[in-house]
């Protein structure tokens, strides 16, 4: 139950496991230089936040949708933050509306990448 004092039984490993997705999608965009807006991939290999989380998943086998939430979540938290509408309805529009956004700079990218691995690893334990 939620409020009973036990956890769920999935909730850490799952949340590891998409630290690590995350923690991967942060490696992969090399400081902004494999970042990319606009489009999923790239002809020279950039991509946008979909598109690493898609590469990271299918490179490494973890399949778990879980970092997909995290990063929306932490995405939702910050337009909160900022007094800002939501960017979408789903967890993948929510996702692209922020990678795509109008002034986006790498820097707010990973700041997202950072607060949804916080989220993860608050939930695995």
């Amino acid at each position: 139950m939620p409020f009973d004092g036990t956890n769920k039984p999935s909730a850490g490993p799952r949340a590891s496991q998409a630290t690590i997705v995350l923690s991967m999608m942060e490696f992969f965009f090399d400081g902004g230089a494999r970042w990319a807006r606009r489009t999923f991939c790239t002809d020279d290999g950039k991509r946008c936040l979909l598109g690493a989380l898609e590469y990271v998943r299918c490179e490494t086998a973890h399949c778990d949708g879980r970092a997909v939430q995290y990063l929306a979540r932490a995405i939702n938290l910050r337009q909160l933050a900022k007094g800002l509408p939501l960017l979408g309805n789903t967890d993948t529009v929510t996702i692209i509306g922020f990678n795509d956004s109008f002034g986006r700079s790498f820097a707010d990218v990973a700041a997202v990448l950072s607060d949804a691995k916080r989220l993860a690893a608050i939930d695995s334990r």
